[in-house]
């Protein structure tokens, strides 16, 4: 039996909340998302590590401890915030170029985000500096 590596990460508290974005990504990007609680964030990225992107509610990302937070940045993967916070729409700290897209969002703006993070990690770094 061949099993389908997931490649999109869905970080979310609300298991409702992540199935939406599972529909949304998974239709329009094809591929296979993993659903996953906040707090078993490290364990996935050791264990299954290799990501097209993540995408994650920023509610649970501010009550994670230091080496949850670490584990996102050290990864390199793509990365997107959702929120219903605010004060969370113009940048998570420590994560302060990573967009942030507001809940309820249009799906339109959520594709541009996901292919926005996922086109800027594929362009290699400029060697002219």
């Amino acid at each position: 039996m061949t099993t389908i590596e997931p490649n999109f990460l869905i970080v979310e508290s609300w298991y409702v909340v992540a199935l939406e974005l599972q529909y949304h990504v998974e239709r329009l990007f094809g591929g296979q998302c993993r659903i996953t609680a906040p707090n078993d964030l490290d364990s996935v990225l050791l264990s299954e590590g290799a990501f097209a992107c993540i995408i994650c509610d920023t509610g649970p990302v501010m009550d994670l401890p230091d080496h949850f937070l670490r584990a996102i940045q050290v990864s390199k993967i793509p990365l997107v915030f959702t929120t219903t916070c605010d004060t969370f729409l113009m940048g998570v700290p420590g994560f302060e170029t990573v967009p942030v897209l507001g809940k309820p969002y249009q799906v339109h703006d959520l594709v541009n985000m996901i292919n926005m993070v996922m086109r800027a990690s594929s362009v290699p770094p400029d060697s002219s500096v």
